[in-house]
């Protein structure tokens, strides 16, 4: 197979820095990216403030292009977004209105609806989920074993992957999460923790999609910027929901041997 390309290497880089957060440097470890890619400086990819980066990008555009509305039909979300700013920017302008307050208004609000367009909505529900009462322990402990056996094979089949084409190989990536998604949304779940369990799979539904969205909009500064932030946001928030699901095994006295998926519970 051909060199991997820096687009596919960037998208390996951000999936890896998120699955080393979510199972433990002892079961992934860094170095394994580094044998095959070469050595990869950080794993930061974006600052976590969507509304700030995308008012500094608006108001320096506006900054350098005063003057301009461009009627021709835009190419690329960026540049619609600018071009909203430009008219609202032209009008508060020629109304004499076009004080440091308002535009802060303006590129806030704009901010705002930018990134609620452009937000991954979720894909599962709390109706969708089967459920059990804490006090089946029995049951518990095999819910902490199936969703560590899903979590260590889907893990695994990530190193499986293979394409010869960029793009291909990111969307087989990236469908791996949503197949793991899609499989632990079929397990019984302990009532107390089903919210924690919901939002931990509809986030690895929206990787499924993130990931393919960051590839496509390297060249649209507003669309990768927030699509980055939600990235972002997924791989703080997954180690979390993973945290306090092992605590609940640990509040249960729900031990698991050696021999047992869930002893990686013991990694969180």
């Amino acid at each position: 197979m051909q060199k991997p390309s820096r687009k596919v290497i960037g998208v390996i880089i951000i999936t890896v820095s998120l699955m080393i957060a979510l199972i433990g440097k002892d079961v992934m470890a860094k170095r394994s990216l580094q044998k095959v890619f070469g050595e990869v400086d950080g794993t930061e990819v974006m600052d976590n403030s969507p509304v700030k980066t995308l008012e500094q990008f608006l108001l320096e555009e506006a900054e350098k292009n005063p003057d301009k509305i461009d009627y021709t039909p835009p190419e690329t979300f960026s540049e619609s977004v600018l071009l909203g700013l430009l008219g609202n920017y032209e009008d508060l302008k020629n109304r004499s209105l076009n004080t440091p307050e308002n535009l802060d208004k303006l590129t806030t609000k704009l901010a705002e609806e930018t990134v609620a367009a452009t937000t991954i909505p979720n894909k599962y529900s709390i109706y969708q989920l089967s459920t059990f009462p804490d006090y089946r322990k029995d049951d518990a402990k095999q819910y902490g074993n199936q969703f560590a056996k899903i979590i260590t094979k889907y893990t695994n089949k990530l190193r499986t992957v293979d394409a010869e084409d960029d793009m291909e190989f990111i969307i087989k990536y990236s469908n791996v999460f949503g197949e793991e998604a899609e499989e632990l949304s079929k397990i019984s779940i302990p009532r107390s923790i089903s919210d924690d369990h919901l939002k931990y799979i509809n986030n690895l539904y929206k990787i499924n999609i993130l990931l393919v969205k960051i590839a496509q909009t390297d060249e649209d500064p507003i669309l990768l910027s927030l699509f980055l932030n939600q990235y972002n946001q997924i791989r703080e928030i997954q180690p979390e929901i993973l945290s306090n699901i092992s605590y609940y095994f640990k509040l249960n006295d729900i031990i698991f041997s050696e021999d047992e998926s869930g002893i990686l519970w013991g990694n969180f």
